[in-house]
């Protein structure tokens, strides 16, 4: 993929960087974590998309660990 401005590059010569190569090992871990909560319960990827409620058929006792474990509950 190219990048422009004045010139049209790779994201090397742009020195561009993936947003995940900044994060210390406790940012990655928390992400991780938040990610396969939202996986598990069937909720769009991403945290700025908020929580999408209780999937059908997930017991009411799991989803509320889950949101504690989460920091939402």
């Amino acid at each position: 993929m190219l990048y422009g401005g004045t010139l049209f590059v790779c994201r090397h010569g742009q020195r561009l960087t993936y947003a995940s190569t900044r994060e210390n090992a406790g940012e990655r871990a928390i992400r991780r974590v938040a990610e396969r909560i939202r996986e598990r319960s069937g909720w769009e990827p991403g945290i700025l998309n908020g929580d999408g409620g209780k999937p059908k058929g997930m017991h009411g006792r799991t989803h509320e660990r889950l949101m504690q474990s989460a920091g939402r509950a």
